[in-house]
């Protein structure tokens, strides 16, 4: 059925089950500290101090996409600013997507898959990065009794203006000169290190940018205190020597590498729960490698996400905000094309994780490896109307999240006909299955949900 509508946006046109208000909404946020008890030159050890954050998943999606329509404003990447936005180029319209899952999507736009300055594909892929982490974890913990993990954060001085495509170069500089080196061979067969996964923080503070890394080493025994502690001092020595021959200068033993070990199955399932029903920020060794796009940074430092919070709120023409601006700018130009993930040869195939690139998994439509979705088209959208709804980031959700909430695809067509009508946006109401596999994200082990009573249902994009 072709339907047109052109019914005011009044306060009357509103469904009961809609979130909120076209407007900026609370984000209600929580904080707490976690402390799963790790091991560091043996003893136990408090979590660091960070701000941990708790939101439901409504209210993570408001501020996700508040952030996206932030970045849209003010990047300088054409990529960037239609990802999640624009029709993508084969596309005549936008289709509202159902899946029996309940999720609920615009399907038909473009994407960047961009894990570093795109935060909608940067949740997505996140989430993905986080359960392929937290797999290897217990995977391992299965495969050894006596296994552990040790976490290996490295990190480097930086003066005031330093350039982020410096940082970068010199941190990588110094990892070679820990696994590049004869020296790193000795150190995986006397400790039983067969693998590693390595991940890519960035946050901006004070001086300038502040990259560094979060290594998994995957250990087949316990090591004991003065082990972990002379491994410690094994790796710093090299990452130092490498880092002033690079013409950087020498990191401090205090600062620049830190190296903590985590042990038995239960700290594996705990990490394999970092994200659920929206997000649970815990501190253990997967989620800090693998969970960037949900952290909030320690201290006086920020996270991109956080630059986007201030852009976001911030007001145009303020030298506060023009600093912000090329902050940012900075930071996706450079960022461009550099891996946020990597493994060890042969360790995804050792730990079985099956590890997808970044753009098969911001797509949304490759097959889960738990269960398939059937996915059903609700309604078409045309381009002219989708050009006056793109922006308003706000109505987007509250349609989806409206359209989700449908038990059966019949269901779902009524609602997006109901909801799309009230708030005026010409459509064509239409019942279709896709044939293609639906989106379906692995977020946490079944045990993981249990846990923390997960619904595996969300609503994204």
């Amino acid at each position: 059925m072709q339907h047109t509508s052109t019914s005011g946006k009044t306060s009357t046109g509103r469904t009961t089950e809609t979130t909120g208000h076209p407007g900026r909404r609370p984000l209600g946020t929580t904080e707490t500290t976690f402390n799963p008890g790790i091991y560091k030159a043996g003893t136990k050890a408090k979590a660091p101090e960070s701000k941990q954050v708790e939101l439901d998943t409504k209210a993570l999606q408001a501020r996700t996409w508040e952030r996206q329509k932030a970045m849209w404003a003010i990047t300088n990447i054409k990529a960037l600013a239609g990802c999640h936005r624009w029709r993508s180029g084969s596309s005549k319209g936008v289709s509202l997507k159902w899946a029996n899952n309940g999720s609920s999507r615009f399907a038909g736009l473009q994407n960047s898959n961009s894990v570093w300055a795109s935060p909608i594909p940067a949740v997505a892929i996140g989430k993905r990065r986080v359960q392929e982490a937290t797999t290897a974890v217990k995977n391992w913990h299965d495969m050894h009794d006596n296994a552990s993990v040790l976490l290996l954060t490295l990190t480097l001085p930086h003066a005031h203006g330093t350039a982020l495509k410096d940082s970068l170069e010199a941190l990588k500089a110094g990892w070679a000169g820990i696994i590049g080196t004869t020296s790193w061979k000795k150190d995986r067969e006397a400790y039983r290190l067969p693998w590693w996964h390595k991940a890519l923080e960035i946050t901006h503070g004070q001086n300038s940018f502040h990259p560094h890394f979060h290594v998994l080493l995957f250990c087949e025994r316990t090591l004991s205190t003065t082990e972990v502690e002379a491994l410690k001092a094994r790796l710093f020595d090299r990452y130092a020597k490498r880092l002033e021959k690079h013409g950087w200068q020498r990191p401090s033993w205090e600062h620049g590498i830190d190296l903590v070990q985590s042990t038995g199955r239960d700290d594996a399932i705990m990490m394999g729960a970092y994200t659920a029903k929206g997000i649970a920020e815990s501190w253990n060794a997967a989620s800090e490698v693998a969970g960037q796009a949900f952290k909030e940074a320690k201290g006086t430092n920020r996270t991109p996400w956080q630059i986007l919070d201030d852009i976001a709120a911030g007001a145009p023409g303020t030298p506060e905000y023009r600093r912000d601006v090329a902050i940012w700018r900075e930071y996706e130009a450079t960022t461009r094309g550099v891996k946020q993930t990597s493994w060890s040869t042969g360790a995804k195939k050792a730990l079985s994780v099956n590890v997808l690139k970044d753009e098969d998994v911001a797509t949304g439509e490759v097959l889960g490896e738990d269960e398939a979705t059937e996915d059903y088209v609700v309604a078409d959208i045309p381009a002219k109307a989708w050009a006056e709804l793109c922006d308003d980031v706000h109505k987007r959700l509250d349609i989806a999240n409206y359209v989700a909430k449908a038990t059966t695809a019949k269901e779902a067509q009524q609602r997006a006909h109901k909801i799309l009508d009230l708030w005026g946006i010409e459509h064509r109401s239409v019942l279709l299955e896709v044939e293609a596999p639906g989106r379906v994200w692995k977020v946490a082990t079944d045990e993981s949900r249990a846990l923390l009573a997960v619904d595996p249902g969300s609503t994204w994009l």
